[in-house]
């Protein structure tokens, strides 16, 4: 598995984004996730500074960090263009599956 994020600014119609993948995948193994849940795991991830103190090892520890999450900025629905297989077929391109999930359009060449 693997749960990638783009901070990619700009027309979505200009942007793209090329994985290799060992094998053809089907629709059913591409999903998009939510930003939010993206944003937990990078905090979540992210370095700390921690001091730790040489008291009562016995005192129950009450620490509470708060997470704050921003909501993701909506993008303006992309302008669906048509792809042209035949474009691909012409520069020795080819597709193998083609399909759209979320608001991407997956081409597995």
């Amino acid at each position: 598995m693997i749960i990638m994020s783009s901070d990619y600014r700009g027309a979505l119609s200009d942007f793209a984004m090329t994985l290799p993948t060992p094998k053809v995948l089907h629709q059913d193994q591409v999903r998009t996730v939510y930003a939010k849940i993206i944003m937990h795991l990078d905090s979540y991830t992210a370095p700390r500074l921690v001091e730790y103190f040489g008291e009562d090892p016995c005192a129950p520890i009450t620490m509470e960090t708060p997470i704050i999450v921003e909501e993701a900025t909506q993008w303006p629905a992309a302008k669906k263009q048509p792809t042209i297989p035949s474009r691909a077929r012409a520069s020795g391109v080819t597709i193998k599956a083609q399909y759209a999930v979320g608001q991407y359009d997956i081409l597995i060449l």
